[in-house]
């Protein structure tokens, strides 16, 4: 994700747990159902 300090430096800064929220599931299923449209055209 652009302008988000890289894992470590978060970790360097004391945070312990790092989200990133629905996008990567969103995301994923995007492509999913994009492959399976072709798939199934």
């Amino acid at each position: 994700m652009e302008d988000v300090p890289s894992n470590g430096e978060l970790a360097q800064l004391g945070l312990a747990r790092i989200s990133y929220g629905p996008i990567p599931y969103v995301e994923s299923m995007s492509k999913l159902r994009e492959k399976a449209r072709k798939l199934f055209s």
